[in-house]
């Protein structure tokens, strides 16, 4: 830790070029408790499909997050793949231990 890997994946994530080169840029930081594929999955998914900054309020996460408790696996996958196919996509995992 403490080598700049975030502040250098912001400087490349906000980049023009970037920004434009992408259809879709998605931020997601894992902590220690994201150890299960899905909930890295439900993240990944909220950020892909609400657009714009790719951030949400805490109370906002908690009611998308409580919205798709009910989805299988697949059924998320199928979202992901919904939500991201045909376009090219950036996707950062951040990780914040």
């Amino acid at each position: 830790g403490g080598m700049g890997k975030t502040t250098l994946a912001k400087l490349v994530y906000n980049d023009g070029r970037v920004v434009k080169h992408f259809d879709k840029r998605m931020w997601v930081c894992v902590s220690d408790e994201d150890n299960e594929i899905e909930t890295l999955t439900k993240k990944i998914l909220i950020s892909a499909t609400m657009g714009g900054t790719g951030t949400l309020s805490m109370d906002q996460f908690q009611n998308v997050r409580f919205s798709l408790a009910e989805f299988s696996m697949d059924e998320l996958q199928t979202q992901l793949r919904n939500a991201l196919d045909d376009k090219r996509y950036l996707l950062v995992l951040d990780d914040v231990w």
